[in-house]
């Protein structure tokens, strides 16, 4: 389809699917409703090809924006939310079953005090909007974290994630977690209510996924912990249940610094299905402080009760920990289908370059127009 000036405005490939625009040829502005394919029994395609501003050539200067429906479907709540990164990316309404992106764990960094105070420098983000969780072992039953402060891209809101007082010869644990404002180095400071004692360690772990950015927020969904005064092998953590898709299991465990002992292996159990647990060992500096973070970079909720558990192998000690479940709330990765306008970004990326490609699933129940398309420039 072209306008009375010869300028494609639209298309069919050699696929059968539309195609919008032209990536040779500027293209029209305006608005293209497209109707619910699925209720002809078709599952539509829709190619985005930006184009180029007219008198020009060679270089793609305009987008197009994705308004979504303004009425939800009669079936259950479906997302709209991008496909597997590294391959071809699709668009899709679906039942918001990746609307909690993938998380991935990028480093830890260890400190260690015997003061009032102590400090985890070259703390450096891999992106703005990472979870950074900081973990603190105290060997002294009533010093406690009075406050936590950062500089550069640790600087945002430190909050309390869990506490697990002393038990046994086991040290007082700590979980708290801010997000990252940068990816500019920065130095963690943690007051306490009083000197440490012996040797206190400060650990601050990142953790980042797919579309994290300046509007990315992080939820805390639960938390617990668990306190083993009798010398066991087994570093036992909380039992939580995930209220959503991909969330992140984090553990933090004092084993009175055996690390994994002799033989100790990570781990952990969930109720149905089967899932990765990975841990790392600790190592603050300055002393031999260490312990133990387990974590699931992928909880889901159909699976049930994820229990993280560390065996110590040939060691037997006091243990304590505490654990939480965080979600993370990105909404360049998922929109969920409501009245209310919500706003996003998408890598759409087609094997074929120079073309932009996304694939539009909807209910056949519905109404509503499932896309709008509209034409802008920045």
């Amino acid at each position: 389809m072209t306008t009375s000036s010869g300028v494609q405005v639209a298309g069919f490939n050699s696929s059968g699917n539309l195609t919008l625009g032209s990536t040779t040829t500027a293209g029209l502005p305006g608005t293209i409703n497209l109707s619910d394919l699925n209720a002809y029994g078709a599952t539509g395609t829709v190619t985005l090809s930006a184009g180029v501003a007219p008198g020009t050539s060679g270089t793609n200067s305009y987008s197009y924006g994705l308004a979504l429906p303004t009425s939800a479907p009669s079936s259950a709540l479906l997302c709209l939310e991008s496909g597997t990164p590294g391959t071809t990316t699709q668009l899709q309404f679906t039942s918001c079953a990746n609307n909690s992106p993938t998380v991935s764990f990028v480093s830890t960094v260890s400190s260690s005090t015997t003061t009032t105070s102590g400090t985890v420098t070259s703390v450096t983000p891999s992106s703005v909007g990472d979870l950074l969780i900081l973990t603190t072992s105290i060997p002294t039953s009533t010093t406690k974290v009075n406050s936590i402060s950062g500089t550069n891209g640790t600087n945002g809101t430190w909050r309390l994630a869990k506490v697990s007082p002393t038990a046994g010869s086991s040290q007082r644990v700590e979980e708290w977690y801010s997000i990252a404002t940068s990816n500019t180095a920065g130095t963690v400071t943690v007051t306490y209510n009083a000197t440490t004692g012996s040797t206190a360690e400060l650990d601050v772990s990142d953790f980042t996924a797919i579309g994290v950015g300046s509007g990315t927020s992080w939820g805390l969904s639960s938390s617990g912990s668990v306190s083993n005064s009798s010398n066991s092998s087994a570093l036992n953590f909380s039992g939580l249940v995930p209220t959503s898709n991909g969330q992140l299991y984090f553990g933090y465990g004092n084993d009175q610094n055996v690390g994994l002992g002799t033989g100790g292996t990570c781990g952990g159990t969930v109720t149905s299905g089967s899932t990765t647990w990975q841990c790392n060992v600790t190592n603050g500096t300055g002393s031999v402080t260490n312990n133990i973070i387990d974590y699931d970079l992928n909880a889901v909720s159909a699976s049930g009760t994820y229990t993280g558990a560390v065996n110590l192998g040939s060691s037997s000690v006091n243990t304590n920990s505490v654990s939480s479940l965080f979600t993370a709330y990105i909404s360049s990765t998922a929109i969920n289908n409501s009245v209310s306008t919500q706003q996003g970004n998408f890598n759409i990326q087609s094997a074929n370059a120079g073309n932009v490609t996304g694939t539009l699933q909807a209910n056949v129940a519905g109404t509503a127009d499932i896309l709008d398309i509209r034409w802008c420039s920045y």
